[in-house]
């Protein structure tokens, strides 16, 4: 992959953690405490995203190499 590839890639894994980040944030924030779902969606999410920019991060170690 050329470099310009990479960093698209990159952005984009960014903005897809970080959304879903916020997301999840908020759906524990605002959500109803007592909802069991509600609580595992928004915990889901958040675990998700941070997987995610560790990916983001991961792809752009690549770029350094090309």
């Amino acid at each position: 992959m050329n470099g310009k590839t990479i960093r698209w890639i990159t952005n984009l894994l960014l903005c897809i953690g970080t959304g879903f980040m916020i997301t999840g944030f908020t759906t524990l924030i605002i959500g109803e405490a007592i909802d069991a779902d509600t609580i595992r969606t928004g915990a889901t999410m958040s675990v998700v995203s941070f997987f995610v920019i560790i990916a983001s991060y991961v792809v752009a170690m690549l770029e350094e190499e090309v």
